[in-house]
């Protein structure tokens, strides 16, 4: 796919699976002395949380605030649009994924996001 502001800005893009064995990790780094934007995120829950509260988060920064959480606890594809100009990173510029909470294993997620600095 690909982003409407040409080569006016460096893209940037990320994928990541998370899970009980690796219940966190990084989409898109920092990228020192520039602002990091997300535009698009796909979120694919391909095995399930066992045993409820599990959830999926998408987080802005390393531990930061979550700019989106979705009930893992049943297989399902979800697509986020945060518009041309994106939803701008804070903390650190990082954008990472996780699953908390379940009661047993957490649920398996892949997560692609897209996005650009400038």
């Amino acid at each position: 796919m690909s982003e409407p502001r040409g080569s006016r800005y460096q893209n940037q893009q990320g994928t990541v699976e998370v899970s009980n064995s690796s219940a966190s990790g990084e989409l898109i780094a920092a990228v020192s002395g520039k602002k990091v934007y997300c535009t698009r995120a796909f979120v694919n829950i391909t095995t399930a949380a066992t045993s409820g509260g599990g959830l999926f988060k998408l987080l802005d920064g390393a531990g930061g605030s979550t700019i989106l959480e979705l009930d893992a606890n049943s297989i399902a594809s979800h697509q986020f649009d945060f518009g041309d100009t994106g939803y701008e990173l804070g903390s650190g510029n990082i954008l990472q994924a996780g699953v908390i909470g379940a009661g047993g294993n957490q649920a398996t997620v892949s997560v692609t996001a897209l996005g650009y600095h400038r």
